[in-house]
């Protein structure tokens, strides 16, 4: 989310909204809205956020959260989200920027061209699960943990075509 942010705002975005369902926002226990909002609140005080929980409900659903609140980007985990968009007659990035939150591989490498966000590597995020879970085998710990483990590996940006050019060079936002 921070690199999400950190793009979106050398881009000029300032009315951003985070599109993410209320079923999806618990399951993950709020971590993107909380990300979200923190991070505009301390690093980003000129950008207007947005949650936009009803936007991923129903095509229907976004067309009139979107004519209501006029972001001009919105952040999502629905790779069919500026099909919606466009769909409605929007024009992406034009006119509404669109940035996801979670690129499979899998999708990069076949429209590597069409996605903006952050592409994180499903294999390699597995391959950690299993070399904790064996590691806990090996010290026979078994059932639940007193204390549970997060595991986050950092995600790689992808380019795409659903986000208006960088109005900032990459290397000062880096230092950001």
């Amino acid at each position: 989310m921070r690199r999400i942010l950190r793009e979106l705002d050398a881009r000029g975005y300032r009315r951003i909204a985070l599109g993410i369902s209320k079923r999806v926002d618990e399951i993950t226990e709020r971590r993107n809205s909380n990300t979200f909002l923190s991070e505009v609140q301390r690093q980003y005080p000129h950008i207007t956020p947005l949650i936009a929980d009803t936007i991923e409900e129903t095509p229907k659903a976004a067309q009139n959260w979107i004519l209501k609140h006029k972001p001009d980007c919105v952040i999502s985990l629905s790779s069919l989200f500026p099909t919606t968009l466009r769909s409605y007659g929007w024009k992406v990035p034009q006119e509404i920027g669109h940035a996801y939150i979670h690129i499979e591989p899998t999708q990069s490498t076949k429209q590597a061209t069409n996605q903006s966000g952050i592409e994180y590597n499903s294999p390699e995020i597995a391959a950690a699960a299993i070399d904790k879970l064996d590691s806990l085998l090996q010290r026979n710990e078994l059932g639940l943990p007193e204390r549970p483990l997060t595991l986050n590996l950092r995600g790689k940006w992808l380019e795409g075509n659903t986000l208006q050019p960088r109005l900032v060079s990459p290397l000062a936002t880096s230092l950001i």
